[in-house]
């Protein structure tokens, strides 16, 4: 199908100042601030307001852009879009602010679409519509007082979030306006389910929602185990049936007040107290040293991330890295906590760094890919995703900090090589441990080609 152009850009005002050197930046956004919503707003790298905007999810590799851009509407994403284009300004969409990754230099511009946070949900279709920069926070709170479950973050209800996208808005690198479903710009529906910051900027997205499971109420616990049943943990939680409706972290931490390397399982059942504990009971009888919170410990549908959302506070140093695993390889496990032990003690001022074990279903997802076609989202197979991330403050535990994730990622990786989780990249990756193979590669190549072939999206990394 020939892409729709729905909604073109306004003209984009002035001409250019006549001066004999190149333009600057600030010269070159004149005409951009003459076609913006009078909602929207530039905010330079010299202005006052800049450094607030510009805070991240890590202080590590800070954006160094001349300007940010803050739309208002949809129609202010496609002009700086086109304008870009026009100008050869590098720039990148921001929605949240959690990309660590930054690829831009101080003659790029950041598109911040964080005002366009939304959400409406109707329940009787079983439906929702979240506005690009909408939080995860956010979202999960409007899902539980609407009495539905959305497929979010750290604790995915029986679906993935890729798997229930049904359409989403985008502005493409041409500065279209699309609505992209699995009718309608099929390449691109599939490289947005799994690559999609490598292709458009996107704008809006609906997805499904399902009902909640026992009134938007499930069983969850924190359990603490003494650093010797390492490996009688990771031995059980392979052995634990995976299913759709529950969930194992596996946490290495350092917890207030004393900030003593710990080993915490958070575990989470959609159902029922007593459906929750059948379920987890060989890991209560693994004799562990704490239980945090009661026997029928029951807490809501929208505090189901509290357990990551540590990690996700903005601030800090935080080099991050992961690998996908099938499995957890208890000598790896062990070799991992001492590293992570270690690092912690010998740099106090790391105390609150981290690494975490997501250990989850994989059955449904692959039968949902099967029956809904493919996506770019890759590693399906795998249903362990490892996470570290160092956090501090101070510049000098850098060095430290990063041989502390390169050490401890290389003791987890598999004898079959790297596969990584692309939100939480060390950087660095190749395509194939990104993306998953060589073939899914090149066809994401060819719909790069097809949508963006000067590559003005770079995402994670470039496929061009």
């Amino acid at each position: 199908m020939a892409a729709q152009v729905l909604s073109s850009p306004a003209p984009l005002g002035l001409s250019l100042p006549s001066v004999a050197e190149a333009p600057t930046l600030s010269q070159k956004l004149l005409s951009l601030r003459h076609v913006l919503s009078s909602g929207a707003s530039i905010h330079e790298a010299s202005e006052l307001g800049f450094k607030a905007l510009s805070s991240g999810w890590s202080d590590i590799n800070p954006i160094s852009a001349g300007a940010f851009i803050n739309v208002a509407t949809e129609q202010d994403v496609v002009a700086p879009i086109t304008w870009a284009t026009m100008n050869s300004v590098p720039f990148q969409v921001r929605g949240s602010g959690h990309m660590w990754i930054n690829s831009l230099t101080s003659s790029g511009v950041v598109i911040n679409t964080r005002p366009l946070a939304s959400i409406a949900i109707d329940a009787a279709s079983g439906t929702a519509t979240i506005g690009a920069g909408t939080l995860v926070s956010e979202a999960t709170d409007a899902a539980h007082t609407a009495h539905v479950h959305l497929p979010l973050a750290a604790v995915p209800p029986l679906r993935s979030g890729i798997d229930s996208l049904l359409s989403a808005r985008v502005v493409t690198a041409a500065g279209e306006l699309l609505t992209v479903t699995s009718e309608s710009h099929q390449d691109l529906f599939y490289a947005l389910r799994g690559a999609g910051n490598s292709f458009v900027a996107v704008t809006e997205i609906t997805m499904r929602a399902y009902p909640e499971i026992n009134g938007g109420m499930h069983f969850s616990r924190d359990l603490s185990f003494a650093p010797s049943a390492i490996e009688t943990v990771a031995e059980a939680v392979n052995a634990l049936p995976r299913i759709p409706n529950a969930n194992v972290q596996l946490y290495m931490v350092s917890p207030a007040p004393a900030f003593t390397p710990t080993l915490i399982l958070n575990i989470w059942y959609a159902g029922t107290a007593c459906e929750g504990s059948k379920h987890f009971a060989p890991l209560f009888a693994l004799g562990l040293t704490q239980q945090i919170g009661s026997a029928n410990c029951m807490i809501s549908a929208d505090r189901l991330n509290e357990s990551v959302d540590e990690l996700a506070v903005f601030g800090g140093r935080k080099p991050p890295g992961s690998v996908m695993l099938k499995d957890l390889d208890a000598n790896g496990v062990r070799a991992c906590w001492n590293d992570y032990s270690s690092f912690v003690k010998v740099n106090p001022g790391a105390k609150q760094s981290a690494v975490v074990f997501q250990v989850y279903d994989v059955a449904k997802s692959l039968e949902l890919e099967s029956l809904r076609g493919e996506s770019a989202y890759p590693h399906r197979q795998f249903g362990i995703a490892a996470s570290v991330v160092a956090k501090y403050e101070d510049a000098h535990l850098d060095a430290a900090a990063g041989e502390f994730v390169d050490e401890t990622l290389q003791v987890l990786t598999p004898k079959e090589g790297k596969n990584v989780y692309s939100n939480i990249s060390r950087g660095g990756e190749t395509l194939e441990k990104l993306f998953g193979s060589a073939e899914r590669v090149e066809r994401l190549r060819e719909i790069k080609k097809t949508w963006d072939s000067a590559n003005q999206f770079k995402g994670f990394a470039s496929l061009l």
